[in-house]
């Protein structure tokens, strides 16, 4: 049976496309499943695009959520995700393997972001998340072939000051090839972001696709967090399970993909470790929560 799109109207129809209001907003929902409100919902949570600006992030209801290690765990070797019938692992790579993989893929991550759907103008949001100025010294944290980088240097503009690492030498080539050697106030060193240290206090952290690669995530996260000066924005953006059942459905092909692709661990909640280190955060989530923003601002 072929999925037809042309179809409108009321009722459910396989393969058609359906108008449904969700806390307030119209969404099209176009699928070769039976289309209810009740199921989107179910399946993807509370909409396309959620705003959240709450004290303590609170995330859509899930039945069965997925447990893992305690966010001041040294390290994630053995993180879980159990539900009534299946136990997920993930196992980390070592320095070396992580270097490598990222060195093969440099030339191919604009086809990953169109493979993972990534959404539009999302880095450009992400970026304007770190409410930076002109003048302001930033740095990104993963910053691999430099994607992120002319939003940055726009927003700094030519007298402030971007700071880029990444462990990997072939994304780093990749963004001077690309963007960098036109600029003399973007800096991009090939090392651990754990080592970094600036000469003075930063006004933005970014952690750009990369929070999810890093074995070492928390100390790396609590150091960034130690370089900002009071006032100063910490931002989070990468890709997520969607919330509920669509999460549990996708989470094995989920941890398949990224085992052989970018080493993100999709079993970390990020935004939930930048809450417990701030106290206050912000998230926006998109395409049906699988893609998210989240930052802090430090006092």
């Amino acid at each position: 049976m072929q999925c037809s799109h042309a179809q409108s109207g009321i009722g459910t129809t396989w393969g058609s496309s359906k108008l449904f209001k969700i806390d307030g907003k119209s969404h099209i929902a176009q699928s070769c499943v039976e289309l209810t409100p009740n199921n989107l919902k179910r399946w993807f949570g509370h909409g396309l695009d959620q705003q959240y600006n709450k004290n303590v992030i609170k995330t859509p209801p899930e039945d069965k959520p997925v447990t893992f290690t305690p966010s001041n765990a040294p390290s994630r070797n053995r993180l879980l995700s159990k539900d009534d019938n299946a136990s997920h692992t993930w196992e980390d790579l070592d320095r070396s393997a992580i270097t490598g993989r990222y060195d093969r893929i440099a030339r191919l991550i604009p086809l990953f972001d169109r493979l993972f759907f990534m959404p539009p103008r999302f880095r450009q949001k992400a970026v304007e998340w770190l409410q930076l100025r002109p003048g302001d010294r930033t740095l990104e944290i993963g910053c691999g072939t430099g994607r992120n980088l002319p939003y940055q240097r726009a927003a700094v503009g030519a007298t402030g000051t971007v700071y880029g690492v990444d462990i990997s030498a072939g994304m780093l080539a990749k963004a001077h090839e690309l963007y960098v050697k036109q600029w003399s106030n973007v800096r991009l060193l090939e090392q651990d972001a754990i080592d970094f240290t600036p000469g003075e206090p930063l006004d933005g952290v970014m952690f750009g696709l990369s929070y999810n690669t890093m074995p070492h995530h928390l100390a790396v996260l609590h150091h960034a967090w130690s370089l900002l000066r009071p006032g100063g924005t910490l931002v989070i953006m990468d890709a997520k399970l969607p919330p509920g059942l669509g999460g549990r459905l996708i989470l094995p092909f989920s941890l398949w993909l990224m085992k052989r692709t970018m080493l993100g661990n999709p079993l970390i909640k990020p935004w939930e470790d930048l809450e417990k280190l701030a106290g206050a955060i912000e998230m926006r989530q998109f395409m049906f929560g699988s893609w998210y923003i989240c930052r802090a601002v430090k006092k």
